[in-house]
């Protein structure tokens, strides 16, 4: 870190917890069925109280909003630095500064709250309606085929 508080690769830190927000957000339309533009604090609210409860799930829509529109991580201090071990009680402590927040530990905490998720899916046809109707109205990053979908347009082939 550099004297100011900042990683030197800032750039690809804010980025991964920009994306470690937007799956979280993810997940909880698929949890709660919502895809109201509205709604975005519903879905955190949703999955965070549900599958990942030691955060606090206005404190993290709140960080996805600073980051999103001032690259700045309201509340919390964003760090990568050493393996899950050496930041098991450091991570979501608080400093002075705002309340750690470790790269690692966060995606770790976000897989298992997905991992809880899945196995209640399977088991629940509540959870499989609204996770289909979300789906059908939000569909997630994937790899595209171009050719494909402009297929009828003469100006790709």
């Amino acid at each position: 870190m550099k004297a100011n508080g900042t990683c030197d690769d800032n750039g690809a830190l804010v980025g991964a917890f920009m994306l470690w927000c937007c799956a979280i957000e993810y997940f909880g339309g698929l949890y709660t069925g919502n895809p109201n533009n509205n709604s975005a604090i519903k879905r955190f609210k949703g999955f965070i109280t549900k599958y990942m409860s030691k955060y606090d799930y206005q404190k993290v829509y709140d960080l996805r909003w600073s980051l999103l529109h001032y690259y700045s991580p309201h509340h919390f201090v964003l760090y990568h630095q050493g393996d899950l071990n050496n930041n098991k009680y450091k991570h979501l402590s608080s400093s002075k500064r705002g309340i750690m927040l470790h790269l690692g530990w966060s995606v770790k905490d976000l897989e298992d709250g997905v991992n809880k998720y899945r196995r209640e899916l399977k088991k629940s046809d509540e959870l499989k309606m609204k996770a289909w109707e979300y789906y059908k109205k939000q569909y997630p990053i994937m790899p595209l085929k171009i050719k494909e979908i402009y297929q009828n347009n003469k100006g790709l082939d």
